[in-house]
């Protein structure tokens, strides 16, 4: 479903299953089985084995492409493919609401730069008890590639998730990857506005061959930003990273390798 018009009503689905479905759609926004949601929410959702295939789309979830003012909670996508150009999510292409107590398992992977395994970006909420395991793979530049989300901004926030899955940047030097977050950013109207990531734990690999890197975090979308991120008592898997934050704009407090 890719649509104009956004999807504004409550679904609860009753801890139900939807399975084998196969989307395949080129070259739209806010592709999902939801589309766009707005003012509205998903709930006590699986999705079972099923493909979303959108090649150069911009948005694009398993879930829903976009979401505003609209809560997703214990909601799971298990097994299974998510494919976009940019801003691709296991669950939700864009986020500008909270996702709780989520997880998926399908393989994520984005043509250019935001990728996630929750969410593709998050803008100004958070996710929250939320866990990944798929693959999440950025095939060309830029790439922002996280675990659980590519990009956060505008005072975004990650807490108590954990990423299982495999990190794999594009190659190119501006790759910007990380175990939890690939990049931060801000509101350009509000550069005060920090993002930071609390209470997560990474034991996927993170891999990179240019640009930069971290277990946590991978560092600063904008390089002319005085933006700055916080990791607070995260770990990862000794070996998945060569440090928790790939970058200087990110400070980091408690934690450490296991």
């Amino acid at each position: 479903r890719s649509v104009k018009s956004a999807f504004s009503g409550y679904f609860d689905g009753q801890n139900n299953e939807l399975q084998n479905l196969k989307f395949t759609i080129f070259s739209r926004m806010r592709v999902g089985i939801f589309g766009n949601l707005t003012g509205g929410g998903i709930r006590n959702l699986q999705v079972v084995n099923s493909e979303m295939n959108t090649n150069s789309s911009t948005y694009v979830g398993m879930l829903a492409g976009g979401i505003a003012n609209s809560l997703i909670e214990n909601c799971h996508v298990v097994g299974g493919t998510v494919t976009g150009g940019s801003s691709v999510g296991g669950l939700i292409g864009a986020s500008y609401d909270d996702v709780i107590n989520c997880s998926n398992s399908a393989s994520v992977t984005a043509n250019h730069g935001g990728v996630g395994g929750i969410a593709g970006t998050l803008h100004g909420k958070q996710i929250r008890s939320c866990v990944n395991y798929g693959s999440i793979t950025a095939t060309s530049a830029p790439g922002s590639v996280g675990g659980i989300a590519g990009t956060i901004t505008r005072g975004a926030n990650i807490i108590g998730c954990i990423n299982h899955g495999a990190v794999t940047g594009s190659g190119d030097a501006t790759d910007i990857i990380g175990g939890i977050v690939g990049s931060h950013g801000y509101d350009k109207n509000n550069a005060e506005e920090r993002t930071f990531v609390e209470n997560c734990y990474n034991v996927g690999s993170v891999t990179v061959n240019g640009g930069v890197s971290g277990a946590m975090i991978g560092g600063k979308l904008y390089d002319e930003a005085s933006h700055t991120a916080a990791v607070t008592n995260c770990f990862a898997l000794q070996g998945s990273a060569a440090r928790l934050a790939g970058d200087s704009s990110v400070g980091v407090s408690g934690g450490g390798f296991r």
